[in-house]
């Protein structure tokens, strides 16, 4: 996965900055993929967001690659208005304390589904803030919460032998997007509840 955004000396929606993210198989078995993304320099956290379609280019390899690579960076980057204005809107989304529950379950099984065995811990643990500056009821927060826990691992719990482990942080670049976009899915859907 590369990462690339612009060089700025401040951050330009809310707390983070836009960037695109190219996820290319090192052997090119896979088609290059384009996502939006979103750069938290607070927590250090690459976020993925996926915007219906608009947000997941395909390129396969062959014809030109690198013509398609760049008219695909620049379609991706011409939604980051919309990438904003949602981001903004969760901001102001404030959760009551079930929304937030209800996100952390999400997230919970996102992780941990395909394990063997889940952690012998809540889903409530994905809610506990390690900074200040995200312990807020909003849904940007939450989400971010919830995101940090599960992929950058960090969570100590007693295991069955009472052992103190801690989860681990996610690794494989195909895990990280698919938790990543589908829990930026979960938050789009409360941010327009039925």
């Amino acid at each position: 996965m590369i990462r690339l955004r612009p060089v700025r000396e401040q951050v330009t929606m809310l707390d983070c900055i836009p960037e695109i993210c190219l996820v290319n198989a090192h052997d090119g078995t896979s088609a290059y993929q384009l996502f939006a993304g979103l750069y938290r320099p607070l927590c250090a956290n690459g976020l993925l967001c996926r915007l219906g379609d608009f947000a997941l280019i395909r390129i396969p390899h062959r014809a030109n690659v690198v013509a398609d690579v760049v008219a695909g960076a620049i379609a991706v980057c011409g939604q980051f208005g919309h990438l904003s204005s949602r981001v903004q809107a969760m901001a102001e989304r404030r959760l009551s304390a079930a929304e937030q529950l209800q996100l952390a379950h999400t997230a919970y099984r996102l992780r941990w589904s395909r394990s063997d065995a889940l952690p012998p811990f809540s889903p409530a643990r994905l809610l506990e803030a390690r900074r200040p500056a995200d312990d807020s009821p909003t849904l940007w927060h939450t989400f971010n919460r919830c995101q940090e826990a599960v992929l950058a691992g960090g969570i100590h719990y007693h295991s069955a032998s009472k052992r103190l482990v801690a989860t681990r942080r996610i690794h494989n670049i195909r895990e990280e997007v698919r938790i990543n976009t589908a829990l930026w899915q979960a938050a789009e859907a409360l941010l327009t509840p039925c």
